[in-house]
């Protein structure tokens, strides 16, 4: 995984929960000095800063799912890789000592 991959996802978490604490500031009436309750805006809100959550998490799971995928694509590619140095390498050794 290069650096750049996980900067990009530290940076894209940080924006997840940033967005997910400035709605919780503005759905959460305590949090917002008290004021005066309006019952069906305050439940959609709260149905959208749910829906925003959600949607966040999933974003963030596709996310790490991705991370997990490349890391394991670099991980094989370069075990097969070695494998095969390895093997031309013991050849060339092969050829040496029969020479």
């Amino acid at each position: 995984m290069t650096t750049n991959t996980i900067e990009d996802w530290s940076q894209e978490l940080f924006k997840l929960q940033r967005n997910m604490f400035d709605k919780w500031m503005e759905v959460n009436p305590m949090a917002t000095g008290l004021k005066s309750l309006n019952m069906t805006e305050n439940i959609e809100q709260s149905v959208k800063f749910g829906e925003d959550m959600v949607k966040a998490s999933l974003e963030l799971q596709e996310q790490a799912n991705e991370a997990a995928l490349e890391t394991q694509k670099l991980v094989w590619d370069n075990y097969f890789k070695t494998l095969r140095q390895t093997s031309e390498y013991l050849n060339k050794q092969v050829e040496t000592t029969a020479a």
